[in-house]
């Protein structure tokens, strides 16, 4: 992991852990929204629109669908913050 992306993850475990209600020991790079966080549609929305506030970025919907862990988002993140 880069240096960059290593700085997003760390933002995005701390971002994440608060927002779900989760340990950040739960928030790795392959934890996957659905099967390992157990969130719903709902929070999936809610827990991107503070992503989108904590990282000043726009998701458009067809991407948010293809952002299935947390890994996936800091890619995203370190492409569009590049």
């Amino acid at each position: 992991m880069s240096s960059s992306a290593n700085a997003i993850y760390r933002r995005l475990r701390t971002l994440v852990a608060e927002t779900l209600g989760v340990d950040e020991e739960e928030v790795t790079p392959d934890a996957s929204f659905e099967e390992d966080l157990n969130i719903d549609h709902q929070e999936l929305i809610d827990l991107m629109v503070a992503i989108e506030e904590e990282f000043d970025v726009t998701i458009p919907e067809e991407d948010m669908v293809t952002l299935k862990n947390i890994g996936d988002v800091v890619e995203y993140l370190e492409d569009k913050l590049a």
